[in-house]
């Protein structure tokens, strides 16, 4: 069967981008961009520490597709978007980059990120949105118990829907939440209406969380930031705003520090809850 001429440059154009997304490191200068006068330092990302992309994923009119960047093959499909994001991180058997394009991406569970992954979008414009009573963490390392190593999650945007959500137990639908996590980076990433907390490093070593905004997180006491029991990690160069207890936390940790960050919070509420800086 020939090829109408439409989607025969539809198609050569698909194959330019997604050789450019190869050759470019799949991040190119795509960044969460913040006004310089919040956060000076957050501008966009070059392309000297990111890897070359493995899959990149697009939502095409509710369509989720994941595209392999050396074939330009659609590798997984569907219309559950955590399906086929997850479908593509675990293709990658030795790690690799997932680069998400711009677009909304509707959670129905969290997506779980192995050792050696970086799972990156093209700043605000793209983003993880927790589906309604989905009561999950939008992201999470993919063994708790056990760890993962140099995980990175960078330039996206993910709104918690919290007047949606209604979990049963606490810890749960936080924006991203590492457990046993070593040498791993969250970079600008804006958390945002997280039912519980934007960011949360517990028992995570070696790891930094930089360029960063939580806004409008919690719904009880919880926090922006959150370093629980954790050693030798930073929150560095971050914005937190209107989170419903502290906006920064370090908790029982060892040798972890917030630096060069911003709190902006109004005068608590009549439970004590908001107002809080660090």
């Amino acid at each position: 069967m020939s090829i109408s001429s439409s989607n025969s440059e539809h198609l050569v154009s698909r194959k330019k981008f997604l050789k450019g997304v190869v050759l470019a490191g799949g991040l190119g200068a795509a960044s969460l961009t913040f006004p310089e006068s919040i956060i000076p330092s957050a501008h966009g990302i070059g392309t000297t520490d990111v890897a070359p992309a493995s899959y990149v994923v697009e939502n095409c009119s509710g369509t989720i597709t994941a595209y392999h960047c050396i074939t330009g093959s659609i590798d997984y499909s569907g219309s559950d978007a955590a399906t086929v994001i997850q479908q593509a991180i675990n293709a990658l058997s030795s790690g690799g980059l997932i680069f998400i394009r711009e677009g909304t991406y509707v959670l129905t569970k969290t997506i779980l990120i192995p050792s050696y992954v970086t799972l990156t979008g093209c700043g605000s414009s793209t983003v993880l949105k927790v589906g309604n009573s989905a009561n999950i963490d939008a992201i999470q390392n993919s063994d708790m118990t056990n760890g993962n190593t140099k995980i990175t999650v960078r330039s996206l945007r993910i709104d918690g829907n919290k007047a949606n959500q209604a979990p049963s137990t606490s810890f749960v639908a936080m924006g991203i939440h590492f457990t046993n996590a070593t040498d791993s980076l969250i970079d600008s990433v804006a958390a945002e209406n997280c039912y519980d907390r934007g960011f949360r490093y517990h028992f995570c070593k070696s790891s930094v969380i930089r360029n960063c905004v939580a806004r409008n997180c919690g719904h009880f006491q919880e926090q922006g930031f959150t370093l629980e029991q954790s050693s030798y990690c930073q929150v560095a160069d971050c914005y937190a705003e209107s989170c419903r207890d502290l906006n920064y936390t370090i908790a029982s940790g060892d040798h972890c520090r917030v630096s060069n960050c911003i709190s902006n919070s109004p005068l608590p509420d009549s439970s004590g809850n908001g107002g809080g800086g660090i």
